[in-house]
């Protein structure tokens, strides 16, 4: 018996195996014995049979998601600063501060680095936009803070500037230290 060839559109390649299960049933159904072979003319993929494209295009899906989940860790970050702000009333909050910042400095610094396959652009970007999202958001938590202990009546205030200074140059030290060690040691930190 001779084999039946039938060529795919482009809308239909995209179904895949999907397309091939439902071209058999409908030769069955039409009542033909025959094996219908199906020939696909480009490979199928989501770019199109360029690996290349691939990679970049997940390199972007994970950086949004590494983005996302540093400003998620951000908010979190600025969460527990503004409860330890209420609890303790002198100046030891700026050392806790310093080491959250130091902190999420280095795990920001590690995932922005792992990811490969991007333009200068967007490195630029994340590490322009998480650290001022995070000492933003710092800052507006830490003012909370201490008008909800003003409000409750605990004797503990900071300076909202401060406490953002602290974050701020504690979340810049990672990256600064990871970048002079590359320079000038050929090593990175993480």
């Amino acid at each position: 018996m001779r084999k039946k060839k039938r060529e795919l559109s482009d809308v239909s390649q995209k179904k895949g195996v999907l397309f091939l299960a439902a071209a058999k049933k409908r030769a069955r159904a039409r009542g033909k014995s025959r094996e219908t072979r199906v020939v696909v003319k480009k490979p199928i993929s989501l770019a199109f049979g360029k690996p290349e494209a691939m990679i970049a295009n997940s390199a972007l899906v994970i950086y949004w998601l590494a983005l996302f989940a540093l400003v998620v860790l951000g908010m979190l970050a600025a969460a527990v600063v503004g409860i330890v702000q209420i609890v303790v009333p002198d100046n030891r909050v700026l050392v806790i501060v310093a080491v959250f910042g130091l902190f999420f400095g280095y795990v920001a610094n590690n995932l922005l680095g792992l990811v490969e396959h991007l333009e200068a652009r967007h490195h630029f970007f994340a590490r322009i936009f998480v650290p001022l999202a995070a000492v933003l958001n710092l800052f507006l938590v830490s003012s909370a803070a201490n008008s909800l202990a003003f409000s409750v009546g605990v004797p503990s205030f900071h300076s909202p500037i401060a406490v953002s200074l602290v974050f701020a140059l504690a979340l810049a030290a990672p990256f600064l230290v990871s970048r002079a060690m590359a320079q000038y040691g050929g090593v990175t930190l993480g």
